[in-house]
């Protein structure tokens, strides 16, 4: 009986960290889809894809250090928009 209890509790955690995963995909797909659509997909290549910073810079004619900052601003502004949405990391 125990351990049929501790398998419940432990089903019922993972399936609210499948819900929480869910909505947080969920508000950053429309947090990228409120953005612009190079920052988007710069967002997309380093944080998805794991491109270095240099390929992105590469990639769209800008310098390293322009990259840096509009991923350090995209971040916060993410922050701020999952904080308005609900959700504390």
């Amino acid at each position: 009986r125990n351990l049929d209890k501790r398998r419940q509790e432990v089903k019922s955690a993972i399936d609210g960290q499948d819900k929480l995963t869910d909505e947080l995909a969920a508000a950053i797909d429309r947090f990228l889809y409120s953005r612009p659509e190079q920052n988007r997909r710069i967002f997309v290549r380093r944080y998805w894809h794991l491109y270095a910073i240099r390929d992105i810079a590469d990639a769209y004619g800008m310098s390293e250090s322009k990259v840096t900052s509009l991923l350090f601003r995209m971040r916060n502004e993410l922050r701020i928009f999952l904080e308005k949405e609900g959700i504390m990391l």
